[in-house]
């Protein structure tokens, strides 16, 4: 399961938790609506890394399709979302070879 850590970085000053790869990753207390998800880092480990979603209390949104030569380098790149949580707490998905840092104010 990810870690929160509220370090905030100089671009993007909220805490964020690590989503590990190949796991589902809470953001926050389990059905916790409010949640605000500033956005995603998202690191591949490879140049065919899986996918991304966001689940929120149900409902899961693809942010990142993944798959074979998906990416051309390991260089890390930013999804903003910008929202608040509506059916309960966020949570990411990850596949194979891909990392997550999600930022954003979230309740724990």
């Amino acid at each position: 399961m990810g870690q929160q850590n509220p370090i905030a970085t100089q671009n993007l000053p909220a805490p964020y938790v690590v989503c590990p790869a190949s796991e589902t990753t809470p953001l926050g207390s389990a059905g916790v609506a409010g949640n605000l998800l500033i956005g995603l880092l998202v690191v591949p480990l490879t140049t065919s890394p899986g996918e991304v979603q966001i689940s929120d209390g149900g409902t899961n949104e693809e942010v990142f399709a993944g798959g074979a030569s998906s990416v051309a380098s390991l260089v890390p790149f930013f999804i903003p979302w910008n929202a608040p949580s509506v059916n309960g707490g966020y949570s990411v998905v990850t596949g194979a070879n891909v990392k997550v840092y999600a930022f954003g104010n979230f309740s724990f």
